[in-house]
C-alpha cells in the first residue's frame, strides 16, 4: 500500500511541476495533466494485484455541470468534472479504483483518498486550503462516518462543520480549482 501512495503522490507533485496551478495553461492543457497523473495514480494502485486496475475510457471537462463539482460514471468508466479542481478530480479517480477493485463505491472513500493524497503531496497547499475554509463539510454530511474516514487518512485541518453557514449547498467538498 505504501508503494502505490508514493506513485500517487508523486503522479500529483509532477502534474503541479507541469503546471498545474499555472494561470499560462489552458484548460485543456490542465485536463491533459489531469489525465496523465490519473492514469499514474490508477498504475499505481494495479501494482501488485493479480489483474491491473482498468484505466479511466474518458476524462471530460464540462463547465456546464456547475455545482456537482464532478462525477464517476462507473458504467463507462468516465470522470466528468466542471473545471480542472486537482481535489474534485482525485475524488472522482479514487470512485473508479474503489469500483474497479470493489465493484461498488462510496463517498467515504472517495472523500479520505481525494483529501488524504492532495495532504500527502501538498502538505502546504492543503495547510492553506483548510485554513482558509478551502476544505470544508456541510452540516449535512459531517456524519461521524466521514469524519473517521478522513481521520484515518490523516486528515484532521478541516474545518468544524459547525462553523459552516446554514444553507450551505449539500456538497462534500469545496472545490479548490488550480
Amino acid at each position: 500500500e505504501e508503494n502505490r501512495r508514493r506513485g500517487a503522490v508523486l503522479a500529483v507533485r509532477t502534474a503541479i511541476k507541469a503546471g498545474l496551478f499555472k494561470a499560462d495553461k489552458t484548460p485543456e492543457e490542465k485536463l491533459d495533466l489531469l489525465k496523465t497523473m490519473g492514469s499514474a495514480i490508477i498504475t499505481a494502485y494495479s501494482e501488485g494485484r493479480e489483474t491491473p486496475l482498468r484505466q479511466l475510457a474518458q476524462v471530460v471537462m464540462n463547465p456546464q455541470a456547475g455545482t456537482i463539482g464532478g462525477c464517476y460514471l462507473a458504467d463507462s468508466q468516465t470522470v466528468i468534472i466542471s473545471n480542472t479542481s486537482l481535489v474534485t478530480f482525485l475524488h472522482e479517480v479514487a470512485h473508479h479504483i474503489q469500483h474497479e477493485r470493489d465493484g461498488a463505491t462510496t463517498e467515504d472513500y472517495a472523500r479520505a483518498f481525494s483529501l488524504g493524497l492532495y495532504r500527502k503531496a501538498t502538505p502546504n497547499l492543503f495547510a492553506q486550503a483548510a485554513v482558509s475554509g478551502g476544505l470544508r463539510f456541510v452540516r449535512a454530511q459531517a456524519a461521524a462516518g466521514e469524519a473517521a474516514a478522513l481521520t484515518e487518512a490523516g486528515v484532521t485541518a478541516i474545518q468544524d462543520p459547525a462553523t459552516v453557514p446554514t444553507g450551505t449547498p449539500d456538497v462534500p467538498v469545496t472545490n479548490v480549482t488550480p
